[in-house]
């Protein structure tokens, strides 16, 4: 779930007819710490902003001082 339109869209619909199910959804976001640069958005409000839509989604988020380890 990146906080963009496309998989914002698909994260509700999934999560809508899965709450039908009694089911979860789980999602994986790779989100920039605030010391990234001024150049890089932080797209972690957005995400927000579709977790509290549907409560049945369970987001891990992978911080970009993680990668390449």
């Amino acid at each position: 779930l990146s906080g963009g339109l496309d998989s914002s869209s698909i994260v509700c619909i999934a999560a809508k007819k899965l709450k039908l199910q009694n089911k979860l959804i789980y999602t994986v976001s790779s989100v920039l710490e605030p010391s990234s640069g001024p150049e890089y958005k932080d797209e972690t409000l957005y995400i927000r902003s579709v977790l509290d839509q549907e409560l049945n989604i369970i987001p891990d988020f992978i911080y970009n001082q993680l990668l390449g380890r």
